[in-house]
């Protein structure tokens, strides 16, 4: 009764912090965490990320699975918590859409990524690191805290050490390590790594080609009403960012 409560109130906390209110997916994934967390159906042990259950096993449901659970109120709390700062700006910028299709690719890279350097280790160091299991949202908050802060420039953080905005993930990383030794250091750089290859690297051109540019700025739902409402034979496909069908496919093409 005492975890349902401060639940409770933790939600209500994450809906008064952001004013604006929480954008629909941002506040979906919440309400999800949060009903896993509070009426689990598996227990941690069963969806929790390793090498020896998700790779040896080929429990590739995991990957899905382990970010959506939580070892207790705190662990849940605080990263719903980065959810609500972190999700609803960049939910905001590219709109809910891409935001779900972000959030499901960066769960199964940085779930790739973290079993990747753990079987490195186990293979370098030790077998143990082949059984080490982990669970939680914050390696995919890692992946958007790096994105959120490339947009920042060379600005600085206030405080004593000067810090670039867009490197304190890497002061955040071990930061958070070293006030909670339970924390998987390694599913936290894994985040960042994601993170990186999506602002430096191929993946941000890999997605805009699967889901299409024009839906960087745009809502889906928006897109779509514009498309059934704008006639096929007029001109404004190009102000609303939604492509012309061909005139061969116009009876197939839906947006």
């Amino acid at each position: 009764m005492e975890e349902l409560l401060a639940s409770y109130v933790i939600f209500l906390l994450l809906l008064l912090i952001e004013t604006k209110g929480i954008p629909p997916v941002t506040l979906a994934v919440i309400v999800l965490n949060m009903f896993i967390f509070l009426a689990p159906e598996l227990s941690a042990g069963d969806v929790c990320l390793s090498v020896s259950t998700t790779v040896y096993d080929c429990e590739w449901q995991r990957l899905l699975l382990a970010p959506l659970h939580h070892l207790d109120v705190d662990h849940l709390g605080f990263n719903m918590a980065s959810l609500v700062w972190k999700g609803s700006r960049l939910e905001r910028r590219v709109g809910s859409a891409r935001f779900l299709f972000s959030l499901a690719i960066f769960a199964l890279l940085t779930g790739g990524t973290y079993l990747g350097i753990k079987a490195t280790l186990a293979g370098l160091l030790a077998e143990r690191f082949s059984v080490d299991c982990a669970v939680g949202f914050s390696g995919i908050l890692f992946a958007l805290k790096v994105i959120n802060n490339s947009q920042s420039g060379d600005s600085h953080i206030p405080g004593p050490f000067p810090i670039k905005r867009r490197d304190a993930c890497w002061a955040e990383l071990v930061l958070i390590h070293l006030l909670s030794p339970r924390s998987s250091f390694v599913g936290h750089l894994a985040g960042i790594l994601v993170g990186l290859v999506y602002v430096k690297g191929p993946l941000r051109m890999i997605m805009n080609w699967v889901t299409g540019k024009e839906y960087g700025n745009v809502r889906f739902a928006e897109c779509c009403h514009l498309c059934r409402n704008v006639s096929l034979e007029s001109e404004p496909y190009r102000d609303h960012q939604c492509p012309a069908p061909t005139r061969q496919r116009r009876q197939r093409r839906r947006c």
